[in-house]
């Protein structure tokens, strides 16, 4: 049953990527004048380096999370990100993402500084958010949720950006 359910988790997060891509690109680069092809170059590059942060599962719901090494192509159009936090949640008895609620993520950086809370948009499938990873070493995500059946969970991610 985990197995079917982390392919189709895959799957769902794959197919959604380029529609996520491009949606980041429209609403986080408005009033910036882009070409059309700055933006398919930001989309092309946007997936050169992903990173499976993991998959947790609360109250029988599944998160799974991803972060995107976006620093290339944000430069390119003058942005200071670097990376595209994301979350996808899917149903466990039901196999069904969900993609409305609240989602928030708190980071804890290298030197055990936590961030504000971060809103992270719907996007296509998933939640996420651009940020900035400036140091070097273990970085910790808390995510927080209010999902459409009103239960609140807490996620934790770690990365290690080297």
């Amino acid at each position: 049953m985990k197995s079917r359910l982390s392919i189709l988790f895959a799957a769902i997060f794959f197919f959604s990527l380029p529609l996520g891509a491009q949606t980041m690109s429209h609403s986080e680069h408005e009033g910036h004048d882009m070409t059309t092809t700055e933006k398919m170059d930001t989309s092309a590059t946007m997936h050169d380096e992903m990173f499976d942060l993991g998959s947790v599962s609360e109250k029988g719901v599944m998160a799974n999370s991803h972060l995107n090494n976006v620093t290339e192509a944000m430069a390119n159009v003058g942005m200071p990100y670097t990376h595209h936090f994301m979350v996808m949640f899917m149903d466990e008895k039901s196999g069904d993402p969900i993609g409305e609620g609240t989602v928030a993520v708190k980071i804890r950086n290298p030197a055990g500084e936590e961030s504000a809370p971060l809103h992270l948009e719907g996007m296509d499938g998933h939640f996420g958010a651009d940020i900035i990873l400036e140091q070097k070493g273990m970085y910790e995500f808390s995510v927080g949720t209010a999902l459409i059946d009103g239960v609140k969970r807490q996620y934790q991610f770690t990365y290690e950006y080297k």
